[in-house]
């Protein structure tokens, strides 16, 4: 009985585990194309922007 409850233990902890990791990868998936999706032109203009006044000031 000990050896049955034993693997059932470890079968519950496993799946557990699995569906813990499962649906925190897709929020975490969900939340980087979110991020990705919002941020993506914004970031690439600021990084531009950003880029062209520094690069004139140590320039001059």
């Amino acid at each position: 009985i000990r050896l049955i409850n034993e693997e059932i233990k470890d079968l519950v902890s496993f799946s557990v585990s699995i569906c813990s990791i499962l649906f925190i990868a897709q929020d975490l998936l969900y939340f980087l194309g979110r991020h990705l999706k919002y941020n993506a032109e914004r970031s690439c203009v600021f990084i531009f922007d950003k880029k062209k006044p520094r690069g004139a000031g140590k320039e001059r």
